[in-house]
């Protein structure tokens, strides 16, 4: 059961890391919201681990991710927790 907890834990990690990173390459978490095509608040939601993310839209966020870093040549590791709040991202 601790494992089964432990993996789902990880999982969800991974996810928000990823929507992170996504967000972060595109410049801001709203960005990332109009490109995934969902709401603000849900990304929110799943950027902080409290609702589980739609496995449609993690893979679209990893995409993101690849088609950015393909794009822009980023091998930098980044620090996932620099992208910029909704209240502070401008659409553009």
């Amino acid at each position: 059961m601790k494992a089964r907890v432990a993996e789902r834990d990880l999982l969800a990690t991974v996810h928000a890391r990823a929507l992170r990173r996504a967000a972060q390459l595109l410049g801001s978490e709203l960005k990332l919201a109009l490109r995934l095509n969902v709401t603000p608040s849900h990304l929110a939601l799943w950027m902080k681990d409290v609702a589980p993310i739609p496995a449609d839209v993690f893979l679209n966020a990893v995409d993101i991710i690849a088609e950015q870093e393909f794009l822009h040549g980023s091998n930098d590791q980044p620090d996932l927790n620099e992208s910029k709040p909704l209240n502070e991202a401008k659409p553009g």
